[in-house]
């Protein structure tokens, strides 16, 4: 990721093989669906709270539907939330002596949860100064290029072959073709005719993954005898 330089938690590990135990606890905490299971609810809860924050604003005579609602009934720590946590987790991880261990480990698995809470809440409530900086065009469209950044990132090391300048540029401009073209145009059809175009994309789904998983069955001994 691009940020303040930090330790990769995976110390001496190479990727892909498996040395002890503790690789294989460490690779269960990352990619299995339970670990996420808090986060998933902490959201859920937070959403709600943020609703009833902004209901009880409107009760009191505040601001309109939309951004910023919620600020007459929101604690300091809610309504500056995204400026608090940040600078949080900025410490963190740019502070040798206030990092933790695992410390990516945590931002990956929900350690540091609450700061995240807090960002979303400033972030959704309005009133915090970083909602006016993220709402400047330019980064408008990064966030919402967030989504094809994240799922063409490893297809742009495999053409550069580094992360670099170029590898950001890449990056960004496929990010940005991608969201305009691709996940847009897709996202209103779904909502549109969801059963159909379920279908339609398990059936994509099916003819891309298709060709490796066969050659693989192949490379791994299921040949025909000459």
């Amino acid at each position: 990721a691009i940020g303040v330089p930090v330790r990769s938690w995976a110390g001496g590990r190479v990727p892909g093989v498996v040395r002890s135990a503790t690789d294989v606890f460490v690779v269960l905490l990352k990619f299995s669906p339970p670990p996420y299971v808090p986060q998933f609810v902490l959201g859920v809860l937070l959403a709600r709270k943020v609703r009833s924050w902004r209901a009880a604003s409107g009760a009191r005579g505040g601001k309109g539907a939309g951004v910023g609602e919620g600020v007459c009934s929101a604690p300091f720590v809610a309504r500056f939330g995204a400026t608090i946590g940040y600078s949080i987790l900025a410490a963190i991880f740019g502070l040798r002596a206030l990092r933790p261990p695992v410390a990516q480990l945590l931002l990956r698995v929900g350690g540091l949860a609450p700061l995240h809470a807090a960002i979303l809440a400033g972030l959704a409530l309005g009133e915090d100064p970083l909602c006016h900086l993220f709402s400047f065009a330019p980064l408008d469209a990064l966030g919402d290029a967030a989504f094809a950044q994240y799922v063409l990132q490893f297809i742009a090391i495999n053409i550069g072959g580094k992360v670099d300048v170029h590898w950001a540029v890449t990056l960004l401009a496929a990010s940005q073709l991608a969201t305009r073209f691709v996940q847009q145009p897709a996202a209103k059809r779904w909502t549109s005719k969801p059963a159909r175009y379920a279908m339609l994309a398990a059936g994509v789904l099916a003819i891309v993954l298709a060709p490796p998983l066969l050659a693989r069955a192949r490379g791994c001994g299921i040949r025909e005898r000459p």
